[in-house]
């Protein structure tokens, strides 16, 4: 009976307290390639739509934030001033077999990307700027 009430009382107390996790990407020189941020929702509670991004990743000097993922047509991509301080960003979504569906130029700290017409799917959204920085995103299209 000790042993039951032990083991419950481990289960819920992991439960009640658990935190946000980080997961970190490397690519096979040993280089970190991307970092995601998961929230995880008290169990009591429902989650609610995102008010604010719920992926926000540090590369570098500069903070990004892709929301909402998943996806049902419009995906926001915020990013700190500094970027766009000695020229543009590109903008791709790439599907996981490499082939680059949309492409478009941008120079603003926040900016959209219409993904409504692409089939349900995951994709990869790259973002290039004209001094050499390259971040890669996984983000999901939904129905």
């Amino acid at each position: 009976m000790k042993i039951i009430f032990v083991l419950s009382f481990l289960f819920i107390s992991n439960l009640l307290f658990s935190q946000s996790g980080i997961n970190y990407y490397y690519d096979a020189a040993g280089n970190r390639v991307l970092r995601k941020i998961i929230a995880l929702y008290e169990f009591s509670k429902a989650p609610e739509k995102p008010t604010k991004p719920l992926l926000t990743d540090q590369q570098g000097a500069f903070t990004f934030n892709v929301f909402p993922n998943p996806t049902y047509g419009l995906l926001k991509i915020q990013v700190d001033r500094a970027f766009f301080e000695k020229g543009t960003a590109s903008l791709e979504v790439i599907d996981l077999q490499g082939k680059k569906l949309l492409e478009q130029r941008y120079a603003e700290n926040e900016t959209g990307v219409d993904v409504s017409q692409l089939p349900v799917g995951s994709y990869i959204l790259r973002i290039r700027s004209t001094e050499g920085f390259v971040g890669e995103w996984n983000i999901v299209k939904a129905e």
